[in-house]
C-alpha cells in the first residue's frame, strides 16, 4: 500500500468529484463539527461527544439529536438562513478548503491553534457544485442531502413546507466500487461531490486546471496535490531541502499529460509561540523564486497576501508574504485579532533576515513600489512595517563595498558610477549607487535618494579609473558628455563658480599621454598637442598619445556638425592654456617657466641652447617695428608676454647672465656709446655681449638682425628703461625712468 499521508487526490468522474487524502481519518468529533453550523475541526478540543452510540450508530444519533432540535420551529429557518449566508461568503473557495481540510488531517498531533481548515464552516463550500455531499473514513460514511433531509421533515410532521437545509442533518450511505478502491490504496478519507448539474464538470476542471501550486510553500503537510480529469493526470508536487534554521529551498514540480516543470524557491519562516498564549503559534514567511544560478528573483506578478494559503487581499509585493492573522470566516479577508502587534514583530525579524540574504535588486524590486493605505487592517500595518524596514535596514551596495538606507544612496547619470574607483575613501564616502543598479533609480527616490550635486560630480570624478587606454577613454567620455554639462554656460568666463568647476575637471587624470600613463590637464608638466619633431630633449613635458588625440579630434569634429556651440565654448575653455598647439605657447607655457628655475650656473652651461630655441620658436620680427618694453600690469597680453620674458630670459653679458629686463644693447648691437662706459661700473645691469663674442654654433645659419630684434622683443633696452611702480597716478603718472645709480 502506498503511502498517502501527505498526498490529496481530486478525481472527476462521469457524475462527481472525489476527493481523497491520507491524513488522519474523521474523529467522532471530527464527524460532529462538520454537521454542526457554527464549530470548525480547529476547535476539536471545545466539541462535546455526548452521544451514547457506537461508531456504526453515530450518524443516527446525530440526525436523531438534531430533529429533536427542530421541533422547535423557527431553528430548521434559522440554519437554513446561516447555512445560505455561509455558502455566499465561501463562494469560489471550495477547492482551498478541501485542500486546507487535508492539511489539517496530515498534521498528526498538532494543537487545534495550528491547524488552518474548518471542516464545520468552511467545507459548506462544497455547496457552490453539489447537493448531496459525501464522507467516507474510517467507520463513518454518510451524505448531506437537502432533498433527503425536507423528505424527512416532512415525514416526521415537523414542517409542512421545510426551508432547503444541507448540512445539520446526516444520512448513512455506502461506498462505491471507486471509494472502495481509494481507501484500500492507502487513502484515508473520500469525499465524494455529485456533481448539481452537467455544467458543474466543467467549472470544477476550469478550477482545477488553473490552480496555482504556490499553496504548497505553505501548507503544513500537504506535499502532492493529483488531479485527475478525462484520462489526464496532473500531479503538483514540493521537495524540500534545508539551508538555515529558518531558509530551504524548495522545489515545485508538475507533471502533466503533455509536459512537466519545476520551479525552484527560496522559502524564509519563522513561527513562535504568541506571548500570551504559548500554546498559540504565530508563523510568517517570506518566499522567492530562484534562478538557475540560486538567486532569489521577484515573481513576475502580484501574489495575493497568504495566510498559509491565497486570500483576496493584495500583498503589493512581488513576493509571496504569509503571516498567520486572524481571518473572517470565509478566509477571504484579514481581521484584527489578538496576536496582530507579536506577528508584525516577527515578520520584521524575519523580512530584516531576508533583507541581509537576497539580492538588493530583489528587494527593491519586489517591495520598494509597496503601497500602504491608512487603515486599522492588520494587512495595512504590516505593508508599513515592510517599508519602514525597507527605510531603515542597510541592504543597498554602494560603489566600494559598503551597504546603506536606500535613502543614503547618492544617484548619479552619465556614466559616472562606471568609471570611478572603488578602492578609495573619497568614493566609498559618497555612497553612490553601484552601477547594475542604476535602473532601480526611480525607486529609491521613493525613500528620498537624490542625485549627486554638480560639484561633487566633478570632483569625485577626479578618482577615475585610468591604469589603461581604455579606462583612459572611458573616464574621458564621462567628463565630456557628463562634466561639461554641469559647467554653467550663461556665465561669464570669469565668473568664480565657473572656473572652480573648470578646475576641478582639469584635475581628472583621463589624459593618456605618449608616455603610457594617464594625468591631469593641470599637472606638474605642461602638456602638449603634439611633440614637435624639433622638441630639445632637455625641455621637459608630456605630449597626448596619438590615440588620445583621435578621440578629441572625433569628439570635436562631431561637435561642430552637431551645432552645439555651448559645449564647444566650454570644451575650448577647458582646454585653452592647457593642451599646447602652437609654437607660441610652447615658448610662453613650457619653457620660460622651465628656465625661470635656472640658477647662474644652469644658464652658463645650457643658457646658449636656451636662447637657439626662443629664437625658433619666435616669429619673424624687424628691429624698427619692435617699440621698447614698457611694464604695464594692464597692458595687453601681448605686454604681459614680453614682461613675462623679460624676467624669466636670461642674456649673456659682460657680467655674466642676466635677466633680459637688466640687459642693455652696447655699442656693437648699435646703442648709446655712453652705455658702454656707464655700465661698466654698474654691477647689477650689463651689456649684452658684441655678437661676435657669441659662439659659432649659435651665429652659424642666423644673422645678427634676428637677434637684434628678438633682443629688442624680449626687453634689452637702447635707451633709458622706464618701470613701472605703481603709485599714485595722479601725482607721477604711474611710472619711472630708472635712474639706479645714475643710470640714465
Amino acid at each position: 500500500m502506498m503511502d498517502r499521508s501527505n498526498e490529496i487526490l481530486f478525481e472527476v468522474t462521469d457524475n462527481a468529484l472525489l476527493v481523497a487524502n491520507g491524513g488522519r481519518p474523521f474523529s467522532r468529533k471530527g464527524v460532529i463539527s462538520v454537521c454542526a453550523s457554527h464549530l470548525s475541526d480547529k476547535q476539536l478540543d471545545r466539541v462535546t461527544d455526548h452521544f451514547d452510540a457506537c461508531d456504526k450508530q453515530l450518524i443516527r444519533a446525530i440526525r436523531c439529536n438534531e430533529l429533536d432540535h427542530y421541533k422547535d420551529p423557527n431553528r430548521v429557518t434559522s440554519d437554513s438562513n446561516i447555512e445560505h449566508e455561509t455558502v455566499h461568503d465561501y463562494g469560489g473557495r471550495f477547492v482551498w478548503e478541501l485542500l486546507q481540510n487535508a492539511d489539517d488531517a496530515m498534521g498528526e498531533g498538532r494543537l487545534s491553534d495550528v491547524l488552518i481548515g474548518s471542516k464545520g464552516l468552511g467545507f459548506k463550500a462544497v455547496l457552490e457544485i453539489t447537493d448531496e455531499p459525501e464522507i467516507h473514513s474510517g467507520p463513518f460514511h454518510f451524505l448531506f442531502s437537502s432533498t433527503k433531509t425536507r423528505k424527512l421533515l416532512k415525514k416526521k410532521k415537523l414542517y409542512n413546507n421545510p426551508p432547503t437545509l444541507t448540512f445539520r442533518i446526516p444520512h448513512e450511505c455506502e461506498p462505491n466500487k471507486r471509494i472502495k478502491e481509494l481507501l484500500s490504496s492507502g487513502y484515508t478519507t473520500v469525499v465524494r461531490l455529485p456533481f448539481r448539474d452537467k455544467a458543474t464538470a466543467g467549472v470544477i476542471i476550469d478550477r482545477l486546471c488553473g490552480l496555482d501550486p504556490l499553496f504548497l510553500l505553505l501548507a503544513q503537510e500537504l506535499s502532492c496535490v493529483r488531479i485527475c480529469t478525462e484520462d489526464r493526470e496532473t500531479v503538483h508536487e514540493i521537495t524540500q531541502g534545508e539551508l538555515g534554521l529558518s531558509i530551504s529551498d524548495v522545489i515545485l514540480s508538475t507533471r502533466g499529460p503533455t509536459r512537466s516543470t519545476s520551479t525552484s524557491w527560496r522559502r524564509w519562516i519563522r513561527s513562535n509561540s504568541a506571548p500570551s498564549d504559548q500554546d498559540k503559534q504565530l508563523t510568517v514567511a517570506v518566499c522567492f523564486p530562484l534562478t538557475e544560478q540560486g538567486d532569489a528573483v521577484p515573481h513576475g506578478a502580484d501574489v495575493p497576501f497568504h495566510v498559509f494559503y491565497p486570500t483576496e487581499e493584495a500583498s503589493g509585493v512581488l513576493a509571496l508574504i504569509h503571516a498567520s492573522f486572524d481571518l473572517e470566516h470565509n478566509r477571504k479577508h484579514v481581521r484584527k485579532g489578538q496576536h496582530d502587534d507579536a506577528i508584525r514583530r516577527e515578520f520584521c525579524k524575519l523580512f530584516q533576515d531576508v533583507l541581509k540574504h537576497v539580492p538588493a535588486r530583489t528587494a527593491l524590486e519586489s517591495f520598494g513600489e509597496i503601497v500602504y493605505e491608512d487603515g486599522n487592517s492588520p494587512l495595512r500595518h504590516l505593508q508599513k512595517d515592510i517599508w519602514d524596514t525597507l527605510c531603515q535596514t542597510p541592504f543597498v551596495p554602494v560603489i566600494g563595498g559598503d551597504r546603506v538606507r536606500p535613502g543614503e544612496v547618492q544617484l548619479w547619470n552619465d556614466r559616472l558610477g562606471h568609471v570611478l574607483r572603488d578602492d578609495t575613501n573619497e568614493v566609498r564616502k559618497a555612497c553612490l549607487l553601484v552601477p547594475e543598479l542604476q535602473d532601480l533609480a526611480d525607486i529609491l527616490k521613493r525613500f528620498g535618494a537624490k542625485y549627486i550635486k554638480k560639484e561633487d560630480y566633478i570632483r569625485l570624478l577626479s578618482y577615475c579609473r585610468n591604469e589603461s587606454p581604455k579606462e583612459c577613454f572611458e573616464s574621458w567620455g564621462v567628463l565630456v558628455k557628463g562634466g561639461l554639462k554641469r559647467i554653467p554656460s550663461g556665465y561669464s568666463r570669469n565668473h568664480e563658480d565657473r572656473e572652480y568647476l573648470l578646475e576641478g575637471l582639469r584635475a581628472v587624470p583621463c589624459w593618456w599621454t605618449g608616455k603610457e600613463v594617464a594625468r591631469t590637464l593641470n599637472g606638474n608638466l605642461p602638456m602638449i598637442l603634439v611633440r614637435p619633431e624639433d622638441w630639445p630633449d632637455w625641455l621637459p613635458a608630456d605630449s597626448l598619445h596619438p590615440r588620445m588625440r583621435k578621440v578629441i579630434e572625433r569628439y570635436e569634429t562631431k561637435a561642430k556638425k552637431g551645432d552645439n556651440g555651448e559645449t564647444l565654448e566650454i570644451w575650448r575653455d577647458l582646454i585653452s592654456g592647457w593642451i599646447l598647439q602652437q609654437r607660441g605657447e610652447y615658448l610662453y607655457d613650457v619653457l620660460l617657466p622651465f628656465v625661470s628655475k635656472w640658477y647662474s650656473g644652469e644658464w652658463k652651461t645650457n643658457g646658449w641652447r636656451a636662447l637657439l630655441q626662443v629664437l625658433s620658436w619666435s616669429p619673424s620680427r624687424k628691429f624698427a617695428e619692435v617699440p621698447p618694453l614698457l611694464e604695464n600690469p594692464n597692458g595687453t597680453q601681448r605686454e604681459k608676454q614680453r614682461a613675462k620674458m623679460a624676467k624669466a630670459l636670461c642674456l649673456p653679458t659682460d657680467k655674466g647672465w642676466l635677466p633680459a629686463a637688466d640687459c642693455y644693447a652696447g655699442e656693437d648691437w648699435g646703442g648709446p656709446p655712453v652705455f658702454d662706459r656707464f655700465f661698466a661700473s654698474v654691477r647689477d645691469r650689463g651689456l649684452v655681449l658684441p655678437f661676435h663674442r657669441w659662439p659659432n654654433q649659435i651665429r652659424k645659419g642666423t644673422k645678427k638682425d634676428q637677434w637684434k630684434a628678438l633682443l629688442r622683443w624680449v626687453g634689452v633696452s637702447w635707451e633709458p628703461k622706464v618701470r613701472y611702480i605703481g603709485v599714485d597716478l595722479t601725482r607721477f603718472g604711474g611710472y619711472l625712468i630708472s635712474n639706479q645709480k645714475g643710470a640714465p
